[in-house]
């Protein structure tokens, strides 16, 4: 899966947005190659009814007209100062349970008598419960657990959940190529208490220095040094977003990791336009 982030939801897309408008952006991911799309929201959202018949409709058409996998991402709160959720709480449990048991009979893009999860199960493959963590808590987490409960009870067990640790803003999944205190492989471990489920990480490379003596331990490691391991070890690892500042910091090594994402066949979708990835994506354009 190729794709791109399209940010939260608001701002990038717009609640007054056209169907023709969404549309037109959605063509341009199709037309470029793309079959992913990673869209984030506002906690706040949720508990504004007009929302949820503006995203019925625009994974309706993402999903049906289109054929993308789709991904959602909670991690803004537009009420604190920094504006996007950092650390799970019970909060982000009652976030997603609203979200997903939402019932309006007025909207015509909500089914009737039904929640939204009828129509989640049918466009929406991944949920990831917190699109940026950063804090001292690994992927073993209860409340990222709780959150994952919540939308599997209600969308059913084939909904994806992704996990992110609180290690520099999603950076990185190096914590699970380790054992823990007992000896325990730490992939095996997050496979076994979450099935059916995915890491998202976004791994910014920026200008933060390499650690000669262990790449692996850098503040913001190199993808490429593990994710492989991870996938080959039964973890499915999902690029959430990269790009941002790299395209003017690091292009070459971005566009590098792009290519080792085709080659071993790893999700990812990008922070920018569709054009600063035409060149890479036009070989695929038969096979989205």
């Amino acid at each position: 899966m190729r794709g791109i982030n399209f940010g939260e939801f608001r701002l990038e897309l717009g609640w007054e947005v056209s169907a023709f408008k969404l549309g037109q952006k959605f063509q341009e991911l199709k037309d470029a190659g793309g079959n992913f799309l990673v869209v984030q929201f506002d906690r706040n959202y949720f508990y504004s009814p007009g929302f949820y018949g503006k995203l019925g409709e625009a994974l309706g058409m993402a999903r049906n007209k289109f054929g993308f996998r789709i991904m959602l991402s909670l991690g803004w709160d537009k009420s604190i100062p920094n504006e996007m959720i950092r650390v799970p709480d019970q909060q982000l449990v009652d976030d997603w349970r609203r979200f997903v048991n939402f019932k309006d009979d007025s909207s015509p893009y909500m089914d009737r008598g039904q929640s939204f999860a009828s129509i989640l199960r049918r466009t929406v493959d991944f949920y990831q419960m917190l699109t940026e963590p950063s804090g001292d808590f690994t992927y073993f987490n209860q409340y990222l657990d709780g959150a994952c409960a919540e939308i599997k009870s209600a969308v059913g067990p084939e909904a994806i959940c992704g996990f992110s640790d609180g290690d520099f803003w999603a950076t990185d999944a190096v914590e699970l190529l380790y054992v823990d205190e007992s000896g325990a492989d730490l992939a095996k471990k997050f496979s076994e208490l979450h099935p059916n489920s995915a890491v998202v990480i976004h791994p910014f490379k920026l200008d933060n220095p390499v650690d000669p003596n262990d790449p692996l331990r850098s503040e913001r490691p190199d993808p490429m040094l593990y994710v492989k391991q991870l996938k080959d070890k039964g973890v499915l690892v999902i690029i959430g977003e990269a790009g941002w500042e790299d395209w003017k910091m690091n292009k070459d090594w971005l566009m590098s990791f792009f290519q080792y994402c085709e080659d071993n066949k790893i999700p990812y979708a990008i922070d920018g336009d569709v054009s600063d990835v035409e060149h890479l994506w036009s070989q695929y354009k038969n096979a989205t």
